[in-house]
């Protein structure tokens, strides 16, 4: 349920990296739905008008489900920055996506999706390895082995979300298909899919904070381009765990949902949105590293 991508300096230069492995990959059967007719020239996309008419969402609610004390600032930031997109000549829609209530209550589902594709797509790796020194072939005898092994630091790195994929179905199981559809509810006519649908959106705009899950979900890109960072004024909040959450200085983003295979059109809001604001070159780091890539990678 996450989203990946590359992560580079600018908008034009992810549009380079998609653009040198966009395609059909043998080992990921979703890459074989890709349309004939989706558009592909990403860097093509990158142009300074392509916000001019865009149909822009803003799900209100999602938004105001996820707002806290934390992210007070990044809320007020993303306000103001949609007059931006405003100026640009895009058109800026209040929105809701109806089931972001039950999605977001949702704990289980994620989870439960995620560890019986994991169980089943695991061994389907192992498989492909040409170098298997402790010839493990299943999420059992890797548990086991990670277990027992005094590199792995068990039991104080937990195996939890191996032992709650072991203890839940696989996805070849009914309860797999009816957590699935109902997925497939929370990313159409709940979610983001659905909204961009009703409203005839090119893209759906939110804090990147808060628009990762329901991109994922719904198996939709998403650009996440910076927008500001937390002001001297914020607290310093850490989860259990002791990671900083909350803190001045923290850079937070501005990202674009868009549909299916809807990667090229994104890409160009992002980059028109980017080329008009330039906060990455406003953004101070904490702690500015002193060593380069070229230090530490030798030369030849």
């Amino acid at each position: 349920m996450d989203t990946i991508g590359p992560l580079t300096k600018t908008v034009k230069d992810s549009a380079y990296v998609l653009q040198s492995i966009v395609g059909t990959d043998v080992y990921d059967n979703y890459t074989s739905t890709i349309p004939d007719n989706a558009d592909k020239d990403f860097v093509g996309a990158c142009k300074l008008t392509a916000l001019k008419g865009a149909r822009l969402g803003v799900p209100r609610n999602a938004i105001n489900l996820m707002s806290d004390n934390i992210t007070d600032s990044t809320v007020a930031a993303f306000n103001a920055t949609l007059d931006i997109l405003r100026s640009a000549g895009a058109i800026v829609i209040d929105t809701d996506f109806p089931a972001a209530q039950d999605f977001l209550s949702d704990t289980l589902l994620a989870p439960q999706i995620m560890s019986a594709d994991f169980v089943v797509n695991i061994e389907s790796y192992l498989k492909q390895l040409t170098y298997n020194p402790h010839n493990i072939s299943t999420l059992l005898e890797l548990r086991a082995w990670t277990q027992k092994s005094p590199l792995e630091g068990y039991p104080k790195k937990s195996t939890g979300v191996w032992d709650f994929a072991l203890e839940n179905w696989n996805n070849t199981t009914p309860e797999f298909w009816q957590a699935y559809q109902k997925g497939l509810y929370y990313d159409g006519e709940g979610g983001l899919l659905g909204t961009i649908k009703r409203h005839s959106l090119d893209a759906v705009v939110l804090p990147s904070k808060f628009s990762w899950s329901f991109a994922a979900v719904a198996g939709a890109p998403v650009v996440s381009i910076p927008m500001g960072a937390m002001g001297d004024e914020q607290p310093v909040v850490t989860d259990p765990d002791g990671l900083v959450q909350s803190a001045p200085g923290i850079p937070f983003g501005f990202s674009f949902l868009g549909d299916r295979w809807s990667d090229a059109r994104i890409i160009g809001l992002a980059y028109a949105m980017e080329q008009r604001t330039r906060v990455r070159g406003t953004v101070k780091p904490v702690v500015k590293p002193r060593t380069e890539l070229r230090d530490v990678v030798g030369r030849k």
